[in-house]
């Protein structure tokens, strides 16, 4: 085994990332070999926990461990010690790669998220929205929040829901307007809303590259939960987690900048 975790660290870069996604893709078979069987259970909030159980260790395993192991990123993540794991919670974040979302449901436990139907042609995103109560929606339409109140309060009453108010991924990293859906639905089922900055120099898989050349760096804070009774409507909610969102990222920049030149 130690010939061959050292052949492995004799490749470069981009190999250990292509055979980290060869990993992934393994996973993707292990998981519906995993989850399948757990269908079967017959109580269905017991049936739920395993599965996302399985969900987030394969998750961390693959884009926490492997995927730093073998050399694709870096991460530094901290979270807010003032979160309370007992009553779920809208997480919004800025959208900067593919891997946001992955590495997120890997720290944050009990985590579901709004998804775009395109990717549901994924195996393992197959899986969770059949089972696990992801929200699918259609990006190609004009999306009223209030079709989405009724999902959001059945699915908010079992785990936490990640949603990126950006839309998509934002170019050249910096954060794009919020779209003010995730703040209606956070105002009128009355859930905090936990703030995530993610940053990264250059990040892999964003809109622009896949950027496979090299070892990406990922600075991730998910921050104070916001109260949104504090708040008068959905739009000063938004634009408080919009502010304190763009502030870290700004900080983050600065700070990897500076200790570059130092």
């Amino acid at each position: 085994m130690d010939t061959v975790f050292n052949f492995i660290f004799t490749l470069s870069i981009p190999f250990r990332i292509a055979i980290g996604f060869a990993c992934f893709f393994l996973a993707n078979l292990i998981v519906a070999v995993l989850v399948l069987p757990l269908l079967l259970l017959p109580f269905r909030d017991l049936k739920k926990r395993a599965i996302s159980a399985v969900i987030r260790w394969t998750l961390y395993f693959q884009f926490i461990k492997i995927m730093s192991w073998l050399g694709a990123y870096t991460l530094d993540v901290k979270i807010s010690e003032k979160i309370d794991y007992k009553r779920p919670f809208i997480i919004v974040s800025n959208h900067i790669s593919l891997l946001d979302p992955l590495i997120l449901m890997s720290y944050i436990k009990n985590t579901g998220a709004v998804i775009k139907r395109r990717y549901t042609v994924i195996l393992v995103v197959w899986l969770l929205v059949r089972v696990f109560d992801f929200i699918v929606v259609d990006e190609n339409t004009k999306n009223d929040p209030s079709e989405y109140v009724e999902k959001f309060s059945s699915v908010l009453k079992k785990r936490n829901v990640l949603i990126y108010p950006e839309g998509a991924r934002s170019k050249a990293g910096r954060v794009a307007d919020f779209k003010k859906s995730a703040f209606v639905i956070a105002k009128e089922l009355n859930v905090d809303v936990v703030p995530v900055a993610v940053y990264s120099p250059k990040p892999m898989f964003t809109k622009d590259s896949v950027n496979m050349t090299g070892q990406a760096r990922y600075c991730v804070r998910v921050m104070d939960p916001i109260n949104p009774r504090e708040y008068k409507n959905a739009s000063l909610l938004g634009r408080a987690a919009c502010g304190v969102i763009c502030k870290t990222v700004d900080n983050l920049r600065h700070s990897f900048n500076n200790s570059y030149k130092a």
